[in-house]
């Protein structure tokens, strides 16, 4: 038989995707030319093509080239990988690697130049991190990626590794891609191209339209991925409006679109839109049930209709598909938050914030669930360094600020909760209106502790336009009247609360206050002597101090709370970004 004749067959059968006649005629070709090289790697190609990751790392083992033959070695530690045999496939690529006791590899020293000082191809370096990451070695699995991409600036598997799954902070993402040699390996027009489609996934932080935003060569416009980084940047500016459309656009040209779909599934929970989310959900879980995408879907569908056990269940098993989708962490982390099991929210929490060192949601949770267990002092170190992350979040910005409250630094309050006002007001955020209504509350509080009564009163007037049927808000309104010695219109606001909420012990308290200071104001009538002594913030007739809390999130409130009794509002964010591969997901509710 004609060897060379039946090679040119293997390899059109390879390009027809006619895979198991191409694997049958490369083992006649391997028996034919006593096992030659080039015939045991086209062998051992077809066998990963058709799911054999076994019979590859047998035919390779056998054939003894291992040590002496990268491209045997990585085809062999990808069927390792592919069977989940991780700590072999890193034993394959890396045979010098000391293993400790135990049989777990001893980490080496995590420096770039040894990691692409051995010269190796940039798809080599890439499975190495891929074992690294999934051995949760992930700065050393970094550290290869990085590497990949100094080797190959268009290995952009890599690059999608180390931004979608988070692995670095903003910075390191710049530094990375000041440093990347694309003029080195490039022509100098596709240089500043490539740089440009890299910049731009990297932005997602950045506000739209800033001066220095990358342009992309005309005809990539409207190129998929680049309408979803701009989706990414979008969602991450709080610009859920503009982002659903995005997303819309490129899921009618691609309805799989795997970056596109987390993105999409979270605007769709964050606009409340659940049959849509059903539909998607129900639609992948046919088209992809070995994807954790899939399940993930699922369990948003489940959490936005509130029935947190399915959601769990599902989301758990999203995790135990894909172990670094951090997303799905953060969802799962939410299912147990909103049923106030703060204990396994942290635990969710920390797992996602150790796969998405780059995301600021993570923090933003952790810290919500150690103010809804009251120690402020964690609460505000992890809100500290989510906005120093995502220095333009709202969310980030009020509930530092009400931790500020709490800790009575009401100007350091002030100064936050403004801010995060003033993004809210910004056209590009669409944020549900009724979910700002604790930060107007908020603010109305800080202000009433200030002593800036009339722009309390603004606060909460407008809070009350957000959300009318609020007794809490017109329990606030009620107090700073009386505050203002307005006794007549301070109950007034109080009956208005009871009637929304007859057992609100503070709105029952202050409207017995109330009404003797109006009895004694009488008494000034008939005896000029008689004192009128209005309530004051300290010395009211019964000790009462208006708090926001973060236990009200936990107590379904929104108010101010007098004697110990009664909870005050704050806007529980509880936002999902997708990253792996990906995502930048997003969940929110205000409870």
């Amino acid at each position: 038989m004609d060897v060379e004749a039946l090679r040119a067959v293997v390899q059109r059968y390879l390009r027809s995707h006619l895979l198991d006649a191409a694997c049958y005629w490369a083992d006649k070709v391997c028996s034919l030319s006593a096992d030659a090289p080039q015939d045991l790697v086209t062998l051992a190609h077809c066998y990963l093509l058709t799911s054999q990751p076994q019979r590859a790392v047998q035919l390779l083992r056998r054939s003894g080239r291992l040590r002496g033959d990268d491209e045997c070695r990585y085809l062999a530690a990808r069927g390792l990988y592919e069977t989940r045999l991780y700590q072999e496939a890193l034993a394959v690529l890396q045979p010098e690697l000391e293993t400790a006791p135990g049989g777990r590899a001893a980490p080496p020293l995590l420096d770039i130049t040894d990691v692409a000082g051995r010269d190796e191809p940039a798809h080599i370096l890439l499975l190495k991190g891929r074992v690294h990451e999934a051995l949760e070695n992930r700065p050393l699995a970094a550290e290869c990626y990085r590497a990949a991409l100094m080797a190959d600036v268009l290995c952009h598997e890599a690059l999608d590794a180390l931004v979608g799954h988070q692995m670095l902070t903003l910075d390191e993402e710049q530094k990375l891609l000041e440093e990347l040699p694309f003029e080195q390996q490039l022509p100098a027009a596709d240089a500043a191209a490539v740089r440009q489609l890299y910049q731009l996934q990297l932005k997602k932080y950045t506000a739209p339209g800033e001066a220095d935003d990358p342009e992309v060569p005309p005809p990539l416009t409207e190129n998929n991925d680049v309408l979803v980084c701009r989706a990414e940047q979008l969602y991450y500016n709080c610009d859920y409006a503009q982002c659903f459309k995005l997303t819309s656009r490129v899921l009618e040209r691609d309805p799989d679109h795997a970056r596109c779909l987390p993105i999409h599934l979270v605007c769709l929970l964050e606009r409340r839109r659940t049959n849509a989310l059903f539909q998607l959900a129900h639609r992948l879980v046919d088209a992809y049930p070995e994807r954790a995408l899939a399940w993930f879907a699922v369990g948003c569908y489940y959490y936005s209709v509130g029935k947190m056990e399915p959601a769990r269940r599902y989301l758990s098993k999203a995790t135990t598909l894909d172990p670094v989708f951090g997303p799905a962490w953060l969802a799962y982390g939410h299912s147990f938050a909103l049923e106030n099991e703060h204990d396994q929210a942290i635990s969710a929490y920390f797992r996602g914030s150790q796969l998405m060192r780059g995301c600021h949601l993570p923090l933003l949770y952790v810290g919500l669930e150690y103010g809804l267990t009251n120690n402020a002092r964690l609460a505000q170190q992890f809100f500290s360094q989510a906005l120093a992350i995502a220095p333009r979040d709202p969310f980030v910005m009020h509930e530092l600020g009400t931790i500020l409250f709490a800790s009575r630094d009401y100007a350091g309050a002030e100064r936050l909760l403004t801010a995060a006002l003033e993004q809210v007001q910004h056209e590009s955020h669409t944020v549900a209106a009724d979910r700002w209504e604790p930060l107007l509350n908020n603010l109305g509080h800080t202000y009433r502790k200030l002593g800036r009564y009339s722009e309390a009163l603004e606060a909460h007037e407008r809070a009350l336009v957000l959300e009318p049927q609020s007794a809490s808000t017109y329990a606030a309104i009620g107090y700073t009247h009386a505050l203002m010695d307005e006794p007549a219109r301070a109950v007034d606001a109080f009956h208005k609360a009871l009637s929304l909420k007859r057992d609100d012990a503070f709105s029952t308290q202050m409207l017995g206050s109330v009404l003797e200071q109006l009895l004694s104001s009488q008494a000034v009538l008939d005896s000029p002597t008689a004192l009128l002594v209005p309530i004051t913030e300290r010395g009211s007739p019964t000790p009462v101090t208006p708090v926001v809390t973060p236990a009200a999130a936990a107590a379904g409130g929104s108010g101010v709370t007098g004697g110990g009794s009664g909870s005050a509002g704050l806007c529980t964010s509880l936002r999902l970004m997708d990253s792996s591969d990906d995502m930048s997901l997003e969940l929110d509710d205000t409870k």
